[in-house]
């Protein structure tokens, strides 16, 4: 499978990237609507709990999304696997069966 290959050669790249945008987009958001406001609806005023809760909905996803993959990843591993064994058995009993 290349793409788990290439996850596993990059795997330091690709949390560093996640981390960064975990900081940086919420920073990036923060500064947009922190600042004085040409329109009066894009003006936001927002505390702490919203804050928390912003960032509590992030990681949860990130932690959904990554159990899913792995989730998924052992699975296809698995079924692999089994498929393999399965067609060894077939592959025995067809030969010997004459």
């Amino acid at each position: 499978m290349k793409p788990f290959n290439w996850l596993k050669q990059h795997w330091f790249g690709i949390i560093i990237t996640f981390l960064l945008m975990i900081i940086v987009i919420p920073f990036f958001i923060d500064k947009v609507f922190s600042s004085p406001a040409y329109f009066t609806w894009l003006g936001v005023h927002y505390t702490v709990g919203d804050i928390l809760s912003f960032y509590g909905t992030v990681l949860g996803g990130a932690i959904g999304g990554v159990t899913a993959l792995m989730a998924v990843y052992f699975t296809m591993k698995y079924y692999r696997k089994k498929d393999s064994q399965m067609e060894k058995i077939k592959y025995m009993k067809s030969n010997f069966q004459r």
